[in-house]
């Protein structure tokens, strides 16, 4: 029952109990019973004064506007709740629009220094739209400045989309479930950059803007290369880029476990999307420690089990998801079989950050 109610019922009972006292007659010609004075001069008045306290009869809305306030209540929060959504959704859907539209970019011709056909296999010379291999004779397109060493080129190609606004939303939501610490990751890979000096720091698979603009920041010298399969990636780091107004950044499409970068020319490397993507995570390492300097700082994070127990149920109910997991201790010998030494590894829920440096 109500609050309300009770009150309601208690101040109506004490009301008939004080009528029922004013006219109630003796029964003999005596005076009132003590009875009768203890409920007519203490128990009353005490009652009434808290009844007042409590809830007031002047300020107790009527029943009809005190069940509609809640009703009202009710629709103001779904409102609120909707135009938030609504304002959300246009936002994303704004940011998707601006990702896609065409810039016209030039080739940027300072990849040269670094870039070579997938595996490291021979230098690349620019021609229009096009880098070529004159060892293989192997044609990369070039695709609004972005060089492309998966698909063929065609002039007419567009950029299609591959994910959608719902996945941009949910995907940061369940990183952060599990566990991901992006201000500790962030600080990690800004770190990393700021020892690149005026080299070349490579994000590899590049996220999407979270810690490669950080990256760009730290260090204004260095060139932060972002490498990815997915155009959807590297064009959101691009958008971002250019909003934050940072020409350091530069977008190659290509696979992490065939690097088109030629042997010991990046001064930094930065794995920020997790090694637990890859069904063979020992190839990707294998080619990060081919392209670095020795010497030079290998860091990361990966999701890895053997944390605390909510994760790692999380974890093994998404396992057909996450091909390459693995324990902690397999995780570290694969570090150390790809070549990195004194490899220091730091847990944040299902995540591992880890760094390293080239032998």
């Amino acid at each position: 029952m109500k609050t309300e109610t009770l009150l309601d019922i208690l101040g109506l009972g004490l009301r008939a109990a004080d009528a029922a006292l004013k006219r109630r007659r003796p029964t003999t010609s005596g005076p009132d019973s003590r009875a009768d004075r203890i409920v007519r001069r203490v128990v009353l008045p005490v009652a009434e004064k808290a009844l007042g306290r409590v809830a007031p009869p002047s300020a107790r809305p009527p029943a009809r506007r005190r069940r509609a306030l809640p009703l009202g209540a009710a629709t103001l929060a779904g409102a609120v709740a909707a135009g938030a959504a609504a304002f959300v959704v246009m936002k994303q859907q704004q940011r998707v629009r601006e990702r896609y539209k065409p810039l016209h970019a030039p080739f940027p011709v300072e990849l040269l220094e670094v870039l070579a056909a997938p595996g490291g296999a021979g230098r690349l010379e620019c021609s229009r739209d096009t880098l070529i291999d004159r060892h293989s004779g192997a044609v990369y397109s070039v695709i609004d400045g972005i060089p492309d060493f998966i698909a063929p080129a065609s002039p007419t190609e567009t950029l299609a989309m591959e994910y959608t606004w719902v996945q941009d939303l949910v995907q940061p939501a369940v990183m952060l479930a599990l566990g991901r610490n992006s201000a500790g990751n962030a600080a990690l890979a800004a770190t990393v950059a700021g020892a690149a000096g005026e080299g070349w720091m490579l994000s590899v698979p590049s996220d999407r803007g979270t810690y490669e603009v950080e990256m760009a920041r730290a260090n204004p010298r260095a060139h932060v290369l972002c490498l990815s399969n997915n155009w959807d990636v590297l064009l959101e780091v691009r958008r971002r880029a250019r909003a934050a107004a940072l020409a350091n950044l530069y977008f190659v499409r290509g696979v992490a476990s065939l690097l088109p970068v030629r042997d010991r020319v990046i001064s930094g490397v930065w794995s920020g999307t997790g090694l637990h993507r890859f069904l063979r995570p020992e190839r990707e390492l294998t080619q990060m420690v081919r392209v670095t300097r020795p010497g030079a700082p290998v860091a990361g994070l990966s999701l890895v089990r053997g944390g605390p127990a909510v994760y790692d149920l999380a974890l093994r109910l998404s396992t057909a998801y996450l091909p390459g997991l693995r324990g902690l201790t397999d995780y570290t010998a694969l570090l150390e079989a790809a070549g990195l030494r004194n490899a220091r590894l730091f847990r944040d829920g299902a995540f591992v950050r880890f760094t390293a440096i080239r032998s």
